[in-house]
């Protein structure tokens, strides 16, 4: 009986792995490379394909399960359980700086009656009306389109950029308010300067001027790199009518007349002003000239702001 050699025993083992190496995944064959995209310039084929470029000049529709862009490196193959078809078994890292994943803006498929993934939120959903820093660089801040509750029924406003750069104090900070006034027009508002940004609180934050209501208000303060939206304030007021709400008017029949006049006392306050520090009394006279009085139609005082 023949003896084998050692040596040939070596040689048919790693034969045998070998071929067990190359069969026993899920692909058949090598792994196959190419360049993503077609010699126009075209990488998508659509419906989850792409075109791919081998080395011998021949173009394919391959399936690809990955973001990728023109004249990247992959392989192709084939699965045995798809025989029939070619598909990206990978993305090649091939240069020193890695490709990016190539995951661009999808918020559209989130958004909107129509939208394929519809997210069932809204902006509006979280605060009556979002600012929003638009570029912080150059402190710019975007006002989201919204309505804003007025002394003669409700306004539209657009959406608007404000530039806020040049309200950055040289030293200490100031707020500065996003008002909008009975016309729907945006405007900027800011307030007394703040010795340091460290003892900037809620009473440094400017009243609207007449006829002017607020949406929220940025604090700006000395060497500040750039803006951010921790830097913003929105808050959520109160939408109701402060006067006919009033527990000092639950027995008081109030005229149009009456209720224009207070809504003018009530512009020289903030929402803050009126519910915490201060309530409405009612009184049988007073000093006409007192601009804290309001009166009836008739000059005869009803109501005055106390302190509480």
């Amino acid at each position: 009986m023949a003896t084998i050699k050692p040596a040939t025993i070596q040689r048919t083992q790693q034969k045998f792995l070998k071929i067990l190496r190359r069969e026993a995944g899920d692909w058949i064959g090598r792994p196959i490379p190419v360049m993503t995209g077609n010699s126009d310039g075209l990488v998508d084929a659509g419906y989850g394909k792409i075109w791919v470029r081998f080395e011998h000049g021949d173009e394919r529709e391959v399936i690809c399960a990955f973001n990728v862009d023109w004249d990247w490196h992959a392989t192709v193959g084939r699965l045995k359980s798809s025989p029939g078809i070619w598909r990206v078994r990978e993305v090649r890292q091939t240069y020193l700086t890695p490709p990016p994943n190539r995951i661009g803006y999808h918020h559209t498929q989130h958004e909107g009656v129509d939208a394929p993934d519809r997210v069932m939120l809204d902006r509006r959903q979280i605060l009556q009306s979002t600012i929003l820093v638009y570029n912080a660089a150059t402190f710019e801040i975007i006002i989201g389109s919204n309505h804003a509750p007025t002394k003669t029924g409700l306004v539209s406003y657009p959406e608007t950029i404000k530039d806020l750069s040049s309200y950055v104090p040289i030293a200490g900070a100031v707020y500065v308010n996003v008002e909008v006034d009975g016309s729907g027009v945006i405007s900027l508002h800011a307030g007394d300067p703040i010795p340091a940004p460290t003892m900037a609180d809620n009473s440094y934050v400017p009243v609207p001027d007449f006829d002017k209501y607020f949406i929220g208000t940025v604090l700006l303060y000395e060497t500040m790199p750039q803006l951010t939206n921790n830097d913003i304030r929105v808050p959520f007021p109160l939408a109701t009518n402060y006067l006919l709400n009033s527990a000092a008017f639950s027995d008081i029949l109030v005229s149009v007349a009456d209720i224009q006049s207070a809504f003018e006392v009530l512009d020289t306050h903030t929402h803050t002003d009126l519910v915490l520090s201060t309530r409405w009394i009612p009184l049988a006279n007073g000093d006409p000239s007192d601009p804290g009085l309001v009166f009836d139609a008739d000059g005869n005082v009803i109501m005055i702001l106390e302190d509480v």
